[in-house]
């Protein structure tokens, strides 16, 4: 789906050179019916896919990520919306630090998180409910 398809209803137009009631595709069909004052309502149709994933910040050989919140379209190692923890593979015991609360904020707002930070939380989420009984 392009991003930039504007879904509008068209009044008919006293030029009559646009179709009524169809969505307009092209920037060129949309400058004109703008100009022409034929649209009534109008809305974009954006579809930004947000994900949580890794971003890889660790040397040659040493790997070290960061969990990120990124736009679906940017590069691994690119722009980010938000850094909420970090992921060392070379540790063995507790590798990987992630503020729950935040991931479950950015999930509430149609964040997807990949499969390695989805296991992270469920990791996280477990020790909670184990530390939340034992006490």
């Amino acid at each position: 789906m392009r991003a930039d398809v504007l879904n509008a209803e068209i009044s008919s137009c006293a030029t009559g050179n646009h179709m009524a009631n169809l969505p307009l595709l092209f920037e060129k069909d949309r400058g004109d019916a703008r100009q022409h004052g034929c649209i009534t309502a109008a809305k974009p149709d954006i579809f930004m896919p947000v994900k949580i994933r890794l971003k890889r910040v660790g040397a040659r050989n040493s790997p070290a990520f960061r969990v990120v919140v990124a736009d679906g379209r940017s590069p691994r190692d690119g722009k980010f919306i938000e850094e909420i923890g970090t992921y060392l593979p070379g540790k063995k015991d507790d590798n990987f630090k992630l503020d729950l609360e935040r991931a479950d904020y950015w999930v509430s707002k149609g964040a997807q998180p990949s499969d390695t930070v989805a296991s992270f939380m469920k990791k996280l989420r477990r020790s909670a409910a184990a530390a939340a009984a034992a006490k």
